[in-house]
C-alpha cells in the first residue's frame, strides 16, 4: 500500500494559543482526544527553534516577534489571528513500518521544506511530533508576518498558495522517497475535507464515533423492542389461533439453512415437523423464522376469524332470545287463558253457595281474627259455622244433579276442599270421579265416602282465617268481574 501526506492548517487568535500549547506540548494528563496513549507520550518530540523561546508560553514568543519585525502603524486588533496551526498527517504502510530514524527523517524532510514556503523558522513559535497517538503527525505553529512586517494570514494563506504547496509537498517527498510511492491522502482516508485542520480532523472523528456509539445503541434499543414486541404477537397468535404453524416449506429451507453442526439440537429446539404454535418447538418455529410483517398478517387473519365468530355466535344469542319471549309470550297468552277459565269455575262455586253464604264466610274470617288477638277467655261463639255449613250442604244438595254432570266444577270443588286444608291433593282425582263418595289417597290407600255437600261444609268450618280469607278474596274478585262483565 502506498504512503500518504496531508497538509492542513487553522488560523487562532492571540486568546486560543495558549490551550494549543497545552495540547501541543502535553502539558496536562486530562485531554479531551480518547487516543492519546500517556504510555507512547514519552516518544513525542517538542523542539524550539529559538532556544530564547524556551519554557516562555506562546503569548509571550508571539508578543517578543511582533516587537522585533511588526511595521504597522497600528497595534494589532485583540482578535487578529497571530497563529497558523499547521498539520502533517502520515499514513499507509510504507511510511509506518519504517524504522523510527527513517521514519524521523522524512517527517523531518517535510518539515524543512513546509518552513520554507512560509518563510523559514524566523516565524516558527512552535514545532510538535505527536507519537502517542493513532498515526504520526505534526504539528507546526507559525505566526503570520509577512516579508514586509505585516500581520495578515489573509495574504499568506491565499488559495493559490495553498494548491501550490499540496503539489510542491508531495512532489518533494515523492522525488526524495520514491520507494515510499507517496500519494495525496484521499477524503475517504483522512476521513474529513482537504482544507481542514488537524483539530477539524480530530473533532470530526470523534463525533463521528460518538454518532456511530449512539447509532449502535439505539439499533441495539431497537432489536429490542422489536424481539419483545415480535415475542407479545407470537402470544396472541398462540392465544387466538393455537393450532397456526409455519408452512412446510419454510420448516425444511431452515432446516437445510441451519449451521448448527449437532443435528439433534436443531431438532430439540424447532422439531421434526411443523408444529402449532402453542407447543414449545411450534412457538419457536414462529418466533425464529417468521418476519413480524407475516407475523402479523397471520395474528390480523386470527383476530378477524375470532371476530367473524363472536358476531355469528352474537346473532345466534340475539334469534334464541327472540325465540323465547315468543314462547314466553305464548305462555303468557295460555296463562291468562287458564286464569279466565278457572274465574268462570269459581262463578260457578259462587253461585252454588249463594250470596248469603258468602256473608256468614265472612263474619267467620272476622271473627277468627278477633279471636286471633284475645284472650282465650274472650273468644267468641262460633255457633253460626254450623247454619253456614247447613246452608252450604242444603244448596249443594239442590244442584247435586248438576255437580254429577259436571266435571270441571267437581274439579273446582274438590280444589276448594284441598286449598281450605280438609284434604291433601293426593285426594283431588278420587274427589272429581267419585264427587266425594269412596274417594281414595292414593299415597295411603285410606278411604273417605262423603259428597261434596258434605265435605264442603265441613272444610269451611274446620279451615283457618288464613284459608277462609283467601278463598273470599278469589270468590270477590270473580264476583267484581261478573259485574263489570254484566255492565
Amino acid at each position: 500500500m502506498a504512503s500518504t501526506i496531508s497538509w492542513h492548517f487553522e488560523k487562532h487568535p492571540k486568546s486560543a494559543v495558549n490551550g494549543l500549547q497545552i495540547h501541543n506540548e502535553r502539558k496536562s494528563d486530562k485531554h479531551k482526544n480518547a487516543r492519546i496513549d500517556p504510555e507512547k507520550t514519552h516518544l513525542n518530540v517538542s523542539s524550539v527553534i529559538d532556544h530564547e523561546f524556551k519554557n516562555i508560553p506562546y503569548t509571550q514568543r508571539i508578543d517578543q516577534l511582533i516587537q522585533e519585525r511588526y511595521t504597522g502603524k497600528r497595534k494589532p486588533r485583540k482578535d487578529a489571528i497571530v497563529d497558523v496551526q499547521h498539520t502533517l498527517q502520515f499514513g499507509g504502510d510504507e511510511v509506518l513500518q519504517l524504522s523510527p530514524d527513517k521514519k524521523q527523517e522524512v517527517i523531518t524532510t517535510a518539515i524543512n521544506f513546509l518552513v520554507d514556503r512560509l518563510g523559514g523558522y524566523k516565524n516558527v513559535i512552535g514545532l510538535n511530533i505527536h507519537r502517542d497517538e493513532t498515526n504520526d503527525h505534526v504539528h507546526l505553529d507559525t505566526i503570520p508576518l509577512t516579508e514586509d512586517g505585516r500581520l495578515s494570514a489573509k495574504d499568506i494563506y491565499n488559495r493559490t498558495f495553498m494548491k501550490e504547496t499540496q503539489t510542491q509537498l508531495l512532489t518533494h517527498l515523492q522525488e526524495q522517497y520514491p520507494e515510499l510511492d507517496f500519494v495525496r491522502a484521499s477524503e475517504a482516508d483522512r476521513g474529513f475535507e482537504n482544507g481542514r485542520s488537524q483539530a477539524d480532523f480530530e473533532r470530526l472523528r470523534d463525533e463521528k464515533r460518538k454518532q456511530d456509539e449512539e447509532h449502535q445503541e439505539k439499533e441495539k434499543t431497537l432489536k429490542k423492542t422489536e424481539n419483545e414486541l415480535k415475542q407479545k404477537m407470537v402470544d396472541a397468535l398462540e392465544a387466538l389461533e393455537p393450532e397456526f404453524k409455519v408452512a412446510a416449506s419454510v420448516y425444511d429451507e431452515n432446516k437445510v439453512s441451519d449451521s448448527r453442526e449437532n443435528y439433534f439440537e436443531f431438532i430439540d429446539e424447532f422439531g421434526t415437523a411443523p408444529m402449532p404454535v402453542n407447543t414449545r418447538q411450534g412457538w419457536r418455529q414462529v418466533y425464529e423464522w417468521l418476519h413480524i410483517d407475516e407475523i402479523k398478517r397471520a395474528l390480523e387473519q386470527a383476530k378477524q376469524y375470532v371476530s367473524d365468530f363472536v358476531v355469528n355466535k352474537a346473532h345466534a344469542l340475539i334469534r334464541r332470545e327472540d325465540e323465547l319471549d315468543n314462547k314466553e309470550k305464548a305462555l303468557e297468552v295460555k296463562a291468562q287463558s287458564l286464569d279466565q277459565k278457572e274465574e268462570q269455575l269459581y262463578t260457578n262455586v259462587l253461585a252454588i253457595v249463594g250470596e248469603e253464604t258468602e256473608i256468614e264466610i265472612k263474619k267467620r274470617i272476622d271473627g277468627y281474627e278477633k279471636y286471633a288477638r284475645a284472650p282465650e277467655n274472650t273468644w267468641p261463639n262460633f255457633s253460626r259455622l254450623g247454619i253456614i255449613a247447613d246452608n252450604l250442604s242444603e244448596a249443594l244438595t239442590l244442584t247435586k244433579e248438576n255437580i254429577e254432570k259436571n266435571n270441571e266444577l267437581k274439579g273446582v270443588l274438590a280444589d276448594t276442599v284441598i286449598d281450605l286444608g280438609y284434604l291433601g291433593p293426593e285426594w283431588r282425582d278420587s274427589l272429581i270421579k267419585n264427587s266425594g263418595l269412596k274417594a281414595v289417597n292414593k299415597k295411603t290407600r285410606e278411604h273417605i265416602d262423603k259428597p261434596f255437600e258434605v265435605l264442603l261444609p265441613e272444610a269451611i268450618h274446620k279451615a283457618s282465617a288464613q284459608q277462609l280469607n283467601v278463598l273470599m278474596e278469589r270468590t270477590r274478585r270473580f264476583n267484581n268481574k261478573d259485574r263489570d262483565i254484566s255492565r
